[in-house]
């Protein structure tokens, strides 16, 4: 993994997006949802359309540069209570794994939502990836997304 990677997923860790409780989103136009962080030469900017389904764009500029983007889209179906489907959402992107710090772990449970589980699998590492995750809440799934992004302008002239 090249420097520029390494700090990529350095910034990554050392932020949490949409899952931070303290985000501070704008809406620069009706129904697109926006998370600004900027964090010395970083810059990570999250946004996102419709409620259910849904789906986002994540970027990281590095001194004012592209450097790094994910799209993802899913869709929540409403079979479990939402604000308990947020927080352990929010929790298990929280609980991504520091060499892959683009959404959460391979599995997650958590005893403050019992009966509630995620799974994700991915192909890929942060230069190039592609995901899918789902949420069952007893047994039953109630979410999807799926995901993919990496790298670009590995080639630009410099």
């Amino acid at each position: 993994m090249g420097n520029k990677l390494k700090e990529i997923t350095a910034f990554l860790n050392s932020i949490e997006g949409w899952a931070d409780e303290s985000a501070v989103e704008s809406e620069p136009m009706p129904g697109l949802h926006t998370i600004t962080i900027k964090k010395g030469k970083f810059t990570y900017l999250d946004q996102y359309g419709g409620g259910e389904p849904f789906q986002g764009l994540e970027t990281v500029w590095i001194d004012n540069h592209l450097e790094w983007m994910m799209s993802y889209r899913g869709d929540y179906n409403g079979k479990a209570p939402y604000a308990d489907f947020g927080g352990f959402l929010k929790a298990s992107l929280r609980a991504a794994p520091k060499s892959m710090p683009v959404r959460g772990p391979k599995n997650f449970v958590n005893q403050k939502f019992p009966g509630w589980k995620y799974d994700n699998e991915w192909k890929g590492d942060i230069s190039e990836f592609k995901g899918k995750e789902k949420i069952t809440f007893k047994d039953s799934k109630v979410y999807y997304a799926e995901y993919y992004g990496g790298s670009i302008d590995l080639r630009k002239d410099t």
